[in-house]
């Protein structure tokens, strides 16, 4: 049975098959403790970490790595 596939899903399996799409799941796994209990956003606090984005300081949501 052919699988039929939209566009923006094909160019989704596209990047995940990429080398760059197979790093980001493997950034993704290797950090996923830190990830998941939001330890990052401490460290983020503890170093004193600002992080731009668009040439604003992002201040909350995003853990810096």
């Amino acid at each position: 049975m052919p699988l039929h596939l939209t566009k923006e899903q094909a160019e989704a399996l596209r990047w995940v098959s990429s080398a760059e799409g197979k790093f980001a799941r493997n950034f993704i796994w290797w950090n996923s403790d830190s990830f998941a209990n939001l330890e990052c956003t401490k460290d983020v606090r503890r170093l004193g970490v600002t992080l731009e984005v668009a040439g604003w300081p992002a201040t909350s949501g995003l853990c810096t790595i």
